[in-house]
């Protein structure tokens, strides 16, 4: 609060000394090559002049294991780093990576609500607020995801990041949906960067297909919501295939009403379905069984655009156009959902008018592939 004093100090340098025990990652798997090439990247720029690093890999490319070389070069050499987050179930999946990743040392996890006491750690996973915490602290920052809510709209949590570093530390960028901004400093050469445009399984990304319909929400309250043919035609070829659908809407209201009704004309073809969005109670068992198989489909909100792997996944995006909550980078997120363990997937967008959101996505994806494949990244 603007009332609440806030101290703070930057560490004595010499605290910390080097281990070289630290400087090799445990790994369950081999890095691909695009893998390796992008943190082949991230090492070399620990020894630049540079401050800042884009690492922009597709969803699901595995930018986490990237990075994991250049914490460990940090850390040799008695170096701080914190990976910062912006959603709190994130870093609670994240740190066990971490952990596992780094077994000689204890990760420091924060955020809000998880219990852990505020202690001394070389390697902090956090939420984007917890930094907050910390000034001058860090050899290297580590932001994951740097394009979503709430890092994104918020300036004080930008300079938190900023503040946390060190006067020469370094800050690395990741994420797969880099702003026009951003996007426009790499290109011109103000801030290195390294692109990883496919998979590690070498199969192309879903390319969403677009189809034109009419969706009848504005009807009166009293009326139900008749789901179009496509979607149902979508969700039982999909049960068939014993598949799982994530049908995106724009509005909690939305997904109240038509999901609502979506759920009861799925209990009359033999489809159990539910429904979620932020606050809405059981939601993370909701996704749980969705997950397991036992749900057909599950109506949810933006909430579930990122952060989320759930194999044998097929997504639909009702109202697509509505450009306001589905911009491109969301719909490419949104999209990067299926398809993350190599399997065949299929990606819809349905809108009653073709937005300028929905025609980017779809080039965005079909770019990634054509430099995937011109890298020789796809089988």
């Amino acid at each position: 609060k603007s009332c609440t004093p806030l101290y703070f100090a930057p560490l004595k340098e010499q605290e910390l000394v080097s281990d070289q025990k630290l400087g090799q990652p445990q790994f369950k798997f081999s890095l691909t090559p695009p893998q390796e090439r992008g943190a082949r990247a991230l090492t070399e720029f620990l020894d630049t002049k540079a401050p800042t690093f884009l690492l922009w890999a597709v969803c699901g490319g595995g930018k986490t294991e990237v990075s994991f070389a250049a914490i460990a070069k940090v850390l040799s050499r008695g170096g701080r780093v914190l990976v910062a987050i912006p959603r709190k179930d994130v870093v609670a999946e994240l740190a066990i990576r971490f952990q596992e990743a780094f077994p000689q040392i204890l990760v420091l996890v924060l955020y809000g609500g998880c219990g852990n006491p505020f202690g001394e750690s070389r390697l902090v996973v956090a939420t984007t607020h917890q930094t907050l915490r910390f000034y001058q602290h860090f050899d290297l920052v580590i932001l994951d995801e740097a394009d979503a809510f709430p890092y994104r709209d918020s300036r004080m949590l930008r300079e938190a990041g900023l503040r946390a570093l060190k006067p020469k530390g370094k800050l690395i960028i990741m994420t797969a949906t880099p702003d026009a901004a951003l996007l426009k400093r790499a290109r011109q050469g103000v801030i290195p960067s390294i692109l990883i445009p496919a998979r590690y399984h070498r199969q192309p990304l879903a390319k969403p297909v677009i189809y034109r319909e009419k969706l009848c929400f504005e009807k009166k309250a009293k009326a139900r919501w008749q789901p179009p043919r496509v979607l149902e035609k979508f969700l039982l070829e999909a049960q068939a295939c014993q598949r799982r659908v994530l049908i995106f809407l724009p509005t909690i209201k939305m997904i109240r009403e038509a999901g609502g009704q979506l759920v009861e004309w799925g209990k009359s073809s033999g489809l159990q379905g539910d429904f979620v969005y932020a606050g809405r109670a059981n939601s993370p068992e909701k996704i749980q069984l969705l997950r397991k198989g036992r749900l057909d489909f599950l109506v949810t909100s933006t909430i579930l655009e990122r952060g989320i792997t759930i194999p044998d996944l097929e997504v639909v995006v009702l109202a697509a156009d509505q450009e306001r909550i589905f911009d491109t980078p969301t719909l490419v997120q949104i999209a990067g959902r299926v398809g993350r363990l190599g399997e065949t997937a299929q990606v819809i967008f349905v809108a009653p008018r073709i937005s300028k959101a929905m025609k980017a996505a779809v080039v965005w994806i079909e770019q990634m592939n054509a430099e995937a494949h011109k890298l020789g990244f796809l089988d």
